[in-house]
């Protein structure tokens, strides 16, 4: 787990001995850090602010993403329903089978790539306008 959080964090880290909480990591840390990740885990469960930054910086990265409808919430993503969950379960089926089929990883990847590119088109967001 990458960020600064609270004492609930910390709680769900201690719980789960295979969780490993990095903390702050500047830009190149993450990076380095980054090259290790097999998905951007994008978990949000509730709306809140700030929580939609998170998921364009794993996208911008070129990671696989898998999210929650709180977490994409105000994107034009396309060809990513099926990595986006609507609770806590169907969060960790899609993160065990990702986790268990290396094509699946790759295609959720180039899929992101692909979103990534069409967002920097001013015309994906005026056909919605």
């Amino acid at each position: 787990m990458v960020g600064v959080g609270d004492s609930r964090i910390d709680a769900v880290a201690d719980k789960y001995p295979f969780i490993q909480r990095l903390g702050y990591l500047t830009e190149s840390e993450l990076k380095d850090e980054l090259g290790s990740w097999m998905a951007y885990l994008n978990i949000v469960l509730y709306y809140s602010k700030g929580v939609s930054t998170k998921l364009a910086k794993g996208m911008d990265l070129g990671l696989p993403i898998i999210t929650t409808t709180q977490g994409n919430r105000g994107y034009l993503l396309t060809g990513l329903e099926d990595v986006t969950a609507e609770n806590v379960e169907e969060f960790v089926n899609i993160v065990l089978e990702a986790c268990n089929n290396k094509d699946r990883v790759i295609k959720i990847r180039n899929t992101v790539i692909e979103n990534v590119n069409n967002q920097l088109s001013l015309e994906k967001y005026s056909e919605n306008l």
